[in-house]
């Protein structure tokens, strides 16, 4: 929901969409995906000049900002594949790369790594 967080929805009908909880990040939410683990199911929020937010969303209705880890730039998408979270992050030069997080417990994300592109043009 961009500058306000993220809204937890029960689509399961359609027709009658309910809102089941909210949760302000500290930055603006651009892209998330959800992960499960043995001890909870967490929402990975990429949010701009943030970095990556984990938001444990066990309990829809009282979704809480569990921790985050901080990416150097504006995290603005991301994709989980595993026990890794691979950022989209870029700042304000133009320079941009991907910031490979592991999330094999999301509670404590830590760096596991980076590619870093050059700006357009050079």
């Amino acid at each position: 929901d961009g500058g306000t967080g993220i809204q937890i929805l029960d689509i399961s009908q359609p027709e009658r969409i309910v809102r089941l909880g909210t949760i302000d990040t500290p930055g603006a939410a651009r892209w998330l995906e959800i992960v499960s683990r043995s001890h909870g199911t967490y929402a990975l929020v990429a949010d701009q000049s943030n970095g990556l937010q984990v938001v444990n969303v066990s309990n829809p209705s009282l979704p809480l900002l569990e921790s985050n880890i901080l990416t150097g730039g504006s995290a603005t998408c991301l994709a989980v594949r595993d026990n890794f979270a691979f950022v989209g992050d870029g700042n304000e030069s133009g320079a941009s790369g991907v910031r490979i997080i592991n999330i094999t417990d999301p509670r404590s994300p830590t760096a596991a790594g980076n590619l870093n592109s050059t700006p357009w043009g050079t």
